[in-house]
């Protein structure tokens, strides 16, 4: 018995550490519990609901582009894609450019028809990040939706001087980004090379 009721003490006693550490956490920490809830809203499908916390947090004039990337996304479930871009755009002039910032502006302005500005923003978030292929395929699929077609090796000729279309465009902004991964791969080669030992 007594080894029961100091296993039921120990038990009672983490179990109060950790509601003391929930506790605290709110308190210190309110923002990122707020967006904690609101994240859970939102993949619950209460976007609205979700908007209601992430709107005030994006409101704050500070460098953090996390909440206004996710009171955009939030905007974008609901439908209202000028809000969501504008948001957006605040997020990339707060932060660091971020790729899926970029990617999720796109999409915003790809609903809205703007397919220019769709293509810039998937552009820029494929160089800021080369591996994202969705990046990469809402690029292609605007190009498509506005006409353009990759060119095949027998569209080629050799004597044709080339010209600065959309298409070249597009194929200058794949070749680039392939070129930009090749780079990252060899520097990161160089750098995991180990130094020779010096013979004196």
């Amino acid at each position: 018995m007594k080894n029961m009721k100091k296993a039921q003490k120990i038990v009672l006693i983490c179990f109060a550490v950790i509601l003391l550490l929930l506790c605290a956490e709110l308190l210190l920490r309110p923002r990122a519990s707020k967006n904690s809830l609101a994240t859970l809203l939102y993949n619950w499908g209460k976007y609205r609901s979700a908007s209601k916390i992430w709107d005030p947090l994006a409101e704050k004039h500070d460098a953090d582009a996390i909440p206004k990337g996710n009171a955009a996304k939030s905007r974008y479930r609901q439908g209202d894609y000028d809000s969501a871009e504008r948001l957006l755009d605040e997020a990339l002039k707060d932060g660091k450019e971020q790729a899926r910032l970029h990617y999720d502006r796109g999409n915003a302005q790809y609903r809205k028809d703007d397919l220019d500005q769709a293509l810039e923003s998937y552009k820029a978030a494929m160089l800021a990040d080369p591996d994202d292929q969705d990046a990469k395929s809402n690029y292609e699929l605007v190009l498509n939706r506005k006409g353009y077609k990759k060119p095949q090796k027998e569209d080629y000729q050799e004597d044709e001087q080339e010209q600065e279309t959309p298409q070249n465009d597009y194929d200058n902004t794949l070749n680039a980004l392939d070129e930009q991964e090749s780079l990252d791969r060899q520097r990161q080669d160089h750098q995991t090379q180990i130094p020779r030992e010096r013979w004196w």
